[in-house]
């Protein structure tokens, strides 16, 4: 049979499956954030060790694991420079240092004098930081970005404590009402690609002074809790179409049917958004027997 095969494939002129057509692959653009979006993230990123390799990353395109692999005696501060010469990588159990796959990822970047100062910034605070970790130091990585205990970087756990570069690229700014606002926020509105609002939970409480309307009423006070909430939304451009979640609190599930009534009014014909309605033995003041969260968002 085996033969039988060779014989029949020599007299075949040409390669049969090269007339297959290949099935084709979509090709989908690439997401960059825009440079509010990475000023909003480094600040987010203030607080983290890491803070000086995303702003490497973010001033010089680096990719992640040549930010990791960047060694100080590559970095020419007088200069302005730096030089790719390494990527680092996970394989296995092990943390590897490699040469770049190509010629092209071998370059020289020019640094802003922004990334030249923060990075003698971080390099003091290296070397103290090593100073104090002692004799926990093993031999002198070189390494720009370093653990605690001057080691490289796992790629994986960079990406643990640095921002969710998907998600945390926003600020939030908290709205208050007049009399409470040193109990709570009454809002908090995030700016993404979209806007997210978040609106505490409303209810019954008179926005000047905070005294319980329509105690025990529950859809008077459910009037009044959407009321409220339409107001909070309105004033950020928004209205109860871009609600996407809202959480219901009633002390007495009796009350269900009444909240839905007046729900399904506030709403209109607004359809209505994914809903959670939960019994509790008590609100934050006396009187109150119903409380509405809402969750907004707003296409950019």
């Amino acid at each position: 049979m085996k033969i039988l095969t060779s014989r029949a494939l020599r007299q075949v002129a040409r390669n049969l499956a090269a007339l297959v057509k290949r099935p084709g692959i979509e090709r989908r653009e690439a997401k960059h954030l825009d440079a509010h979006a990475v000023a909003l993230v480094l600040k987010a990123a203030e607080s983290s060790r890491y803070h000086a390799a995303l702003a490497l990353i973010a001033a010089t395109g680096l990719r992640k694991g040549e930010a990791l692999a960047l060694r100080w005696d590559r970095v020419d501060l007088a200069a302005g420079t730096l030089k790719v010469a390494a990527t680092l990588g996970r394989i296995g159990d092990r943390l590897v240092i490699n040469e770049p796959k190509t010629d092209r990822a071998r370059r020289t970047v020019p640094l802003s004098p922004a990334i030249v100062a923060l990075l003698r910034k971080h390099k003091v605070a290296q070397a103290a930081e090593q100073l104090r970790a002692g004799d926990l130091i093993g031999a002198d990585s070189g390494l720009v970005i370093t653990t605690e205990l001057g080691g490289p970087v796992d790629p994986r756990s960079f990406l643990r404590v640095s921002p969710p570069l998907d998600w945390v690229c926003v600020g939030a700014t908290n709205v208050y009402g007049k009399w409470s606002k040193d109990l709570f926020a009454d809002a908090a509105i995030v700016d993404s690609p979209g806007r997210l609002i978040f609106v505490a939970g409303m209810a019954a409480e008179d926005p000047a002074d905070g005294h319980i309307h329509h105690r025990g009423d529950c859809a008077a006070q459910t009037r009044m809790a959407y009321d409220k909430i339409k107001a909070i939304l309105a004033a950020q451009g928004a209205d109860l179409s871009h609600v996407v979640r809202i959480v219901a609190y009633l002390t007495d599930m009796r009350d269900k049917n009444a909240y839905e009534n007046e729900q399904r009014q506030a709403l209109g014909g607004i359809e209505p958004p994914p809903h959670s309605l939960i019994g509790v033995s008590s609100l934050a003041w006396p009187g109150m027997v119903v409380e509405v969260e809402a969750t907004a968002f707003v296409p950019a």
